[in-house]
């Protein structure tokens, strides 16, 4: 009875390991919320780059054609023209001559404290990933719909600087913490890495 008990145990914690390292590599849905209307908007956290922590980010989205002279929205270079001590989200749309992980840096170049990228082909949700090194960027990414992105882009353009959004990270639930855990060596624990939703 007991050896049952404590493979049982042993189970749930190889698959919190196994949820842990789904998550870590692997892109899952998270959210977007504007803090006036409290509505809310589903994103896909990109493959590179930090995920989005646990508090959320508060940030002021700004739609970077705001930004650019040629009214770019696609983020293929860095931009200028906000002040230093604001904390900004840009948004801009998948498309013209670069990557998407070209375009985090030029954003990340810029000052901003994260990304949103926006479909411009059709209206679902994509994973962002990168073949090469991505070790320096920074910033976290997300990818939203084609009508998500342009009800934002609307609130952006019409609400500039003052256009709050709180970006929410994975809402994965998971029962590490309700075991004892395993510590496996080299390996991360998992009651401590395993992440639950933030309200």
């Amino acid at each position: 009875m007991a050896f049952r008990g404590a493979s049982f145990l042993l189970f749930i914690n190889w698959l919190c390991i196994v949820i842990w390292l789904t998550t870590s590599f692997e892109s899952t849905d998270a959210s977007i919320l504007v803090l006036d209307t409290n509505d809310t908007y589903i994103d896909r956290t990109a493959a590179f780059g930090p995920r989005i922590p646990d508090e959320g980010l508060v940030l002021s989205l700004i739609a970077v054609e705001t930004l650019d002279e040629n009214e770019d929205t696609t983020a293929c270079k860095p931009v200028t023209g906000v002040p230093d001590d604001v904390l900004w989200v840009a948004l801009i749309e998948r498309g013209g001559h670069c990557s998407f992980v070209d375009k985090v840096r030029n954003m990340q170049a810029s000052g901003a404290k994260a990304v949103i990228v926006g479909d411009n082909q059709k209206n679902s949700l994509l994973t962002m990933y990168a073949q090469e090194d991505t070790s320096d960027v920074l910033i976290p990414s997300v990818f939203i719909t084609q009508n998500h992105y342009r009800e934002l882009r609307y609130f952006g353009m019409e609400l500039g600087k003052g256009f709050l959004v709180k970006l929410l990270p994975d809402e994965i639930d998971c029962i590490c913490g309700l075991v004892p855990v395993l510590h496996l060596e080299d390996a991360p624990t998992p009651a401590t890495t395993c992440r639950s939703g933030t309200t």
